[in-house]
């Protein structure tokens, strides 16, 4: 038996948090922090519905004001792109000190080269082991 899914959607006014739940009748509550909304929110129907507040799922939909969520969708995607943009320079510098150290350059060098720590060359230029080799020695 699947549970019932409440919709609660969250909107900013003054320094409250408005809550309404669509579909249920004095469906409506505040909370002052976003971290309050669920529990708030379960508080409230558990007793409009009378039912245990445990017993239904709740998907909590925030609602700002669209130049502030473009703001917000903006950061996000810059955060995404920064990511992604780590993950490919960790494989280049990677790649680079494996290949620095296959030439025989000294891994002192190779740090020296790359502006890191002779340690952190030797980790780049180490061999990757995997994770079951690693759990294993």
């Amino acid at each position: 038996m699947t549970r019932p899914v409440y919709i609660a959607t969250v909107e900013r006014d003054g320094s409250w948090w408005m809550i309404s739940v669509e579909g249920v009748e004095f469906g409506y509550t505040q909370a002052r922090r976003l971290d309050q909304v669920e529990a708030v929110t379960r508080d409230m129907l558990g007793g409009v519905l009378e039912t245990p507040a445990d017993s239904f799922d709740l998907d909590v939909r925030i609602v700002l004001p669209v130049d502030v969520q473009e703001k917000v969708d903006r950061v996000r995607r810059l955060q995404a792109a920064a990511a992604k943009a780590a993950a490919a320079a960790t494989a280049a510098n990677r790649a680079t000190a494996r290949e620095l150290a296959a030439s025989g350059m000294p891994i002192r060098d190779v740090g020296n080269v790359m502006g890191v720590s002779y340690q952190r060359a030797q980790q780049l230029a180490g061999p990757r082991r995997s994770t079951a080799a690693r759990a294993a020695g």
